[in-house]
């Protein structure tokens, strides 16, 4: 009975398994170099980013710091015509936090009133 049915497979299963076998690792590493690739751009544009970012905020900190300094206040007050000066050690206030996350205001410590107050 079975030595009368023809065979329907062109080639034996044996050989199909076998160049299985063999190109399933190029196909694999083929899919995973691009992936890798893939991968390899965007965190390079990422890092490119991140450079630009950086290069931002350092810029900003200068800029900042360049703003705070007591000169350029006084020169920013003057051109906008702000009658402003530095506090006294009397209005000074220190705040606390209290153990519910309130704060409240206490009295000024005259060493710190005397650190932030301008004479």
């Amino acid at each position: 009975m079975w030595e009368d049915q023809a065979r329907v497979g062109l080639l034996p299963a044996r050989l199909v398994g076998v160049a299985v076998l063999i190109a399933a690792p190029f196909v694999l590493y083929s899919a995973n170099r691009g992936q890798c690739k893939f991968v390899q751009r965007e965190i390079k544009s990422l890092e490119v980013a991140a450079a630009k970012l950086e290069n931002e905020l350092l810029r900003e900190r200068a800029k900042w710091g360049e703003r705070k300094e007591p000169a350029n206040l006084m020169r920013a007050l003057d051109k906008f015509e702000i009658a402003m000066g530095y506090p006294t050690e009397r209005q000074v206030v220190m705040m606390t936090v209290l153990p519910g996350g309130t704060t409240a205001g206490r009295q000024p410590l005259v060493s710190a009133g005397a650190m932030y107050a301008r004479r």
